[in-house]
């Protein structure tokens, strides 16, 4: 019975839905219940027809009960009942579950001790007895969209925007955040006029604040803030922007997407400063970049479409390192699933390396051949791969 016809049933308020909404709340009992019952039946029933098929035929009376037993528990016991409440779920449920409720208490000691058997052996066998509801509801849902869009009743977009909502409540916030080094932000003390020759050519509308040093972010400056003020009246020396600024909002960089986006929404707010667990700031992340998580890259007229690679020649591509190590290994074909502590390409190669290395410098990993053809102050910048063949083919 599914979610949607549970809810139905909340809303008809029958007689039998108090009884069968108490059963399902827990479903390993209801199952062993169930078992329970049917065993014990078919062994009565058993009994009863071997008792009376030797009265009557003798000693060989055990063998036709065993024969006329089969086919009648198969047919009475699992396949008609089982068709029954397949197709009519609803009204089988609620025929069978008051007198299901009243045994399933009868038995409840007994129930109790075969679930802690049952959970002590399948530790002792290595599998987990956590029941995971959610989990096997989003794989049968998974499977569903994929199996209606290969039936042509949805489109790829449609498929896609689907399988990305469930990823989303998945992703952490350190995996789509605006690292600290590409961070944009102004100090506390700039100039008024400066801020504004800054705000013109970076385009942002909305930028950090910050006292000393990086971590120590004191306010959000929104450009629009700057508008409702005639800058003829305001004093231009330094300290002036942090009186306009609004309160940085902090959240850590291990929350989840999905609970930052409904966070953002509850307080109206559009940026995060992203902090670490030393309370240093990792980075920032905004409303648009968690709506890109579902939706794709979007652009404005100021952005520019970064290029993550290019293709030099079949086994050659100038990567950028900022390129997300999932992209990356679609692109050359080869799994990295050691990898798991880096996000970027960059990153893989730094931690490959072990230290930041100069340009031009050469490693190898795998079948792949990486060189450093661009190196910032702290970071990698671009790569060249090459794609070594025959390593490919052993």
């Amino acid at each position: 019975m599914g979610r949607f016809q549970i809810k139905r049933l909340k809303e008809e308020e029958r007689f039998s839905t108090r009884f069968i909404l108490k059963l399902l709340e827990d479903r390993r009992g209801l199952i062993i219940t169930i078992l329970v019952g049917n065993e014990l039946v078919n062994i009565s029933a058993s009994i009863v027809a071997a008792s009376i098929f030797i009265s009557i035929l003798g000693h060989q009376g055990k063998w036709v009960a065993i024969i006329v037993m089969a086919l009648l528990i198969l047919l009475f016991g699992e396949i008609i009942p089982k068709s029954a409440a397949f197709n009519y779920n609803i009204t089988f449920s609620s025929f069978v579950a008051p007198p299901l409720m009243f045994f399933s208490k009868m038995i409840c000691p007994l129930r109790w001790v075969f679930k802690r058997v049952a959970d002590t052996v399948m530790s002792a066998l290595g599998f987990k007895t956590l029941e995971k509801k959610e989990l096997i509801m989003e794989e049968e849902f998974r499977r569903m969209v994929d199996i209606s869009h290969r039936g042509g009743e949805l489109k790829d977009v449609e498929r896609d925007l689907i399988h990305k909502v469930f990823e989303f409540s998945d992703a952490y916030v350190s995996e789509v955040m605006v690292p600290r080094t590409d961070m944009f932000s102004l100090p506390h003390n700039i100039e008024l006029r400066e801020t504004i020759d800054e705000i013109k050519a970076r385009h942002y509308s909305r930028i950090p604040i910050y006292e000393g040093q990086i971590d120590n972010i004191v306010g959000i400056l929104y450009v629009k803030d700057l508008l409702r003020i005639d800058l003829n009246k305001v004093p231009q020396d330094t300290g002036f922007i942090t009186q306009i600024a609004r309160k940085p909002y902090f959240v850590p960089e291990t929350m989840r997407v999905d609970e930052l986006f409904y966070k953002l929404q509850k307080e109206r707010k559009h940026m995060a400063i992203c902090v670490d667990e030393y309370g240093g700031v990792a980075g920032i992340v905004t409303m648009e970049d968690l709506l890109e998580e579902l939706f794709g890259e979007i652009y404005d007229e100021y952005d520019k479409e970064i290029r993550l690679f290019n293709k030099v020649s079949d086994k050659v591509y100038r990567i950028n390192a900022v390129m997300p190590l999932d992209e990356f290994k679609d692109l050359v074909g080869i799994e990295i699933i050691e990898e798991k502590s880096v996000d970027s390409v960059g990153g893989l190669v730094l931690k490959l390396f072990g230290t930041l290395p100069e340009q031009d410098a050469t490693i190898e990993y795998k079948n792949l051949v990486f060189t450093v053809t661009k190196v910032g102050r702290t970071r990698i910048l671009e790569l060249l791969v090459e794609i070594r063949e025959e390593e490919r083919n052993r």
